[in-house]
């Protein structure tokens, strides 16, 4: 042990980490490490017995036959069988002594295991799949006479080929064994189970008797003689076994030398009384047992080994990605084509940043030029397309799954409770993030707008430790997608901005030195309401005009009037006006509803008041909570939003929309529900954790609804250095939400309240969510806190004037020289790519095409 600690001690030194992570690297050693002799080790690594024994021990499962497990027989033997045949049970101890040869037929069963040996020929494929009654020619062959239990050096062989023979030492039974109290009939069949001759089970067991006691006490003179030599001393150690569960022994003096705190805690918990258990109050359909315990949460450390989930965007058929190439309008064609003669050329690492309003086309963008890169990337022979060579992310679960591609978080391992404080990684999670990374060569990260500086440094000098490289993001292309006129990021500066703590204004700005923008323009969105589109372009950047203002106001409306339609999600600037709206929804709706109560557990050995008075400072405000609320308000029918990322790869990100179809109650008397059943707004969101939990579904359940459990989250109060952990449906009422919430949806109908606060950007990012000005309804528009904030302003025009991209090649028709233009292609079929060769500009603009 000495050598294992020196060893946990040096790792925990040689990480860098404070005090409690290095206390949580040597307990966890500790815990999982098991100490053992010298002589133990070499047996266990030579593969030598540990233990000896001069005789074996078998079981005898004499629980009844509809409560015995049973193994099925072999795969080859169930395909040889009919299809209608039920015998599907494999051979074992009991099958095999219910079809004996007559000549052992007064052998008990008791008998036939202990004394007797049966070995089967080479030609039986499994003998443990072999009965006797599969072999019609079972007949003993030497001897037609009966042979008694007392009968030794018993050796016959059937015609099968089977030989049963003495054993040469008597081998010790187990069995179930029944109390003879507590389930007189199942004691009493088991003896005569074991101890009275019988072919037939349950008929000649019970035989002519009402019950098997009755037959006992009739074959007692038998099975007497059976108990003196198989329980001989049954009777005095069931006596032991209860008298020591009965004793009372008072060890109240030696207790409190070992363990003073004990009797604190058990008068603590006879004062509590009993309550419900969390394990009870909230249904788990799997309770997964970690095979090695971590005791990051005793200590207060969050894990390090946190498993994150993936998801890999998948290749579409090459018609719909040529089909989505012919979509593109001319700005998203050039930077389009730019990116990919700069990637496929091979030159220095490209820095571009892709922006425009809503509904400009940034995700179609997105999609198609991960398309082509994956085609280029991963397609060279003899490589494994799988490696990852290119990465989706994005900063929330709701962006990531819409791009099909991860969170920040996930990919660049930023730990939530750590901030982007940066910290390198230990030696082996770098390690599997280098191999992992090893041929990574493009980043596309979408919602820019939402990654503020730090955790911008934070993914460079990531990237700079597994790439092993100085260059700006490890040498790795970064393709960045997004709207600065959106909301400022969540607790941090923009993106633009230089860093404020440490050496950070002393460091170079990536932003400013690296990036190079390209503008899309065109909506595409609100296509077929262009009045209100050009409205919202000029309210993304404050210039909206008085008539603008004029539209907006024929939108507003009043609760009272008859084309208020309460039922279509609202939004609002703040969490205050958010609840009142959702509080009034639940109170309202007359549909089945319920109020669950969430579970709160305080971690560490802490005397009961202490743990009663933190669980009263755990703050009401769900965002302290990890988004999981004290008092979750559920009705059917009402909209709610997912509020974790529980499976990205899923869909059921932070974020994602659904309505409450039904609460299932699975254990009886429980006032909580045990599965919540909802729809979710996009058909495909929760497919895989319906295929998961594909056998709760009833008649009465639809395949399009996804079941919702309760979840896990440790948190910390006021006392930051002991956990809570609550237990509660990942949900959060979603009649209205703030519009900072609202980030990334588009809808048809939606009704917007903005308040008394002025929060740049709001009305633009509100706005914008929906598709056209009919599906509009404004409660509030408070036109004079329309802001949008300066420092936006004045990098948006850095970035026109300064820092605007320039293509790598010259369009044709941008050309107004007189020169003979000529494009040149090979293409299988001019006729299958007609339609794609006319919507290209460049093709277009060509005075000879060659083919």
């Amino acid at each position: 042990m000495s050598i294992l600690m020196d060893k946990a001690c040096k790792e925990a030194r040689q990480n860098s980490t404070d005090l409690r992570k290095q206390v949580r690297t040597i307990g966890n050693s500790f815990i999982n490490a098991v100490e053992i002799s010298a002589q133990e080790a070499a047996y266990l690594l030579l593969q030598l017995p540990i233990t000896r024994s001069t005789r074996s021990v078998i079981f005898i499962n004499t629980s009844t036959h509809q409560d015995r497990t049973f193994l099925l027989k072999s795969k080859k033997l169930l395909e040889e069988m009919d299809p209608n045949d039920t015998d599907i049970e494999s051979g074992n101890i009991i099958k095999r002594y219910s079809a004996i040869p007559k000549v052992l037929s007064n052998w008990c069963l008791a008998d036939y295991v202990s004394k007797l040996k049966v070995d089967f020929p080479e030609s039986y494929d499994d003998p443990y799949d072999s009965d006797y009654e599969d072999d019609p020619t079972a007949e003993f062959l030497a001897n037609e006479e009966e042979l008694d239990p007392s009968t030794e050096n018993i050796d016959i062989t059937l015609r099968s080929g089977v030989r049963i023979r003495s054993s040469k030492v008597q081998k010790v039974i187990r069995f179930v064994n029944f109390h003879k109290d507590n389930e007189p009939e199942n004691y009493f069949r088991e003896r005569l189970m074991l101890y009275v001759p019988w072919q037939k089970e349950p008929e000649d067991i019970l035989g002519t008797y009402e019950t098997y006691e009755i037959h006992f006490q009739a074959k007692q003179h038998i099975i007497e003689i059976k108990l003196k030599e198989y329980e001989r001393n049954h009777t005095i150690s069931q006596e032991l076994l209860e008298q020591v569960g009965l004793d009372n022994i008072d060890t109240n003096d030696e207790l409190a030398t070992v363990a003073p705190n004990t009797e604190q805690r058990e008068a603590d918990d006879a004062l509590q009384g009993p309550i419900d258990s969390t394990d009870y109050a909230f249904y788990q359909p799997t309770n997964q047992d970690y095979a090695r315990y971590d005791m990051s949460a005793d200590i207060g450390v969050a894990t390090s080994t946190a498993q994150r989930a993936e998801m890999l965007a998948h290749r579409i058929p090459d018609e719909d990605f040529l089909n989505s190439l012919s979509q593109l309008n001319l700005r998203q064609r050039e930077f389009f084509t730019h990116v990919m003669q700069k990637i496929t050329s091979g030159t220095e690492p490209l820095h571009v940043f892709l922006t425009g309003g809503a509904g400009v086309g940034k995700s179609m963008v997105i999609t198609t030029l991960y398309e082509a890169l994956h085609r280029h990337l991963c397609a060279t022979e003899g490589e494994d397309p799988e490696d990852m060579r290119l990465l989706l992310c994005a900063p929330t679960g709701k962006a990531a799954y819409n791009i099909e591609g991860m969170t920040n978080h996930a990919a660049f391992r930023i730990d939530p409770n750590q901030g982007f404080n940066y910290k390198k990684l230990s030696s082996d999670r770098l390690n599997t993030l280098r191999v992992k990374y090893r041929h990574l060569s493009v980043v596309i990260m979408d919602e820019i707008s939402m990654v503020g500086n730090k955790q911008f440094l934070f993914i460079n000098q990531r990237l700079q430790e597994i790439k092993q490289s100085q260059q700006p993001f490890g040498g790795v292309h970064m393709i960045v997608v997004g709207d600065l006129f959106q909301l400022k990021p969540v607790m941090d500066q923009w993106i633009f901005q230089d860093l404020k703590s440490g050496y950070g204004p002393l460091a170079l700005n990536l932003w400013q030195e690296y990036f190079k923008m390209h503008e899309l323009t065109q909506i595409m969105r609100q296509q077929n309401d262009q009045p209100f589109a050009q409205l919202l372009n000029r309210l993304r950047e404050g210039k909206q005009t008085n008539h603008d203002i004029m539209e907006l106001e024929k939108c507003c409306i009043d609760k009272t009037d008859s084309t208020y339609t309460p039922s279509v999600t609202h939004l609002y600037p703040t969490n205050a006006l958010v609840n009142g709206h959702n509080s009034d929804i639940f109170a309202s709706t007359t549909t089945e509803k319920t109020l669950i109560r969430a579970q709160d557990a305080v971690v560490g050995d802490l005397p009961l008041t202490v743990k009663e008075q933190i669980k009263k400072s755990v703050p009401q405000d769900a965002n302290k909570t990890c988004g999981l609320f004290y008092e979750l308000p559920v009705a059917l029918g009402l909209r709610y939003v997912t509020v974790v990322n529980i499976a990205v790869e899923d869909g059921i990100t932070n974020g994602s929309g659904c309505v409450v179809k039904k609460l299932d109650y699975l254990q009886p008397l429980n006032p909580i529900p045990s599965i919540v059943w909802v729809q979710f707004d996009k058909p495909k969101v929760g497919k895989q954790t319906r295929a998961q939990y594909r056998s709760y579904y009833r008649p009465s359940i639809s395949t399009d609804w996804t079941p919702m459990f309760a979840i896990k989250r440790t948190f910390y109060t006021s006392r930051k250095h002991i956990p809570v952990i609550r237990r509660q449906f990942p949900l959060r009422p979603a009649a209205a939400k703030t519009i900072h919430k609202s980030q990334g949806d588009t809808v048809d109908k939606l009704v917007v309240h903005m308040g008394s606060t002025t929060i740049p950007h709001a009305h633009y990012v509100a706005m914008s969510r929906v598709r056209t000005a009919t599906g509009l309804q404004i409660l509030e528009l408070n036109k004079q806190r329309i802001n949008v904030t300066d420092a936006v302003i004045t990098e948006m025009e850095r970035l026109r004037s300064q820092a605007c991209l320039e293509l790598c090649y010259k369009p044709y028709y941008s050309t107004d020289a007189p020169l003979l233009k000529l494009t040149s292609q090979n293409a299988r079929s001019l006729h299958k790519h007609h339609n794609d060769l006319a919507k290209d500009q460049n093709i277009i603009a060509s005075d000879i095409y060659l083919w």
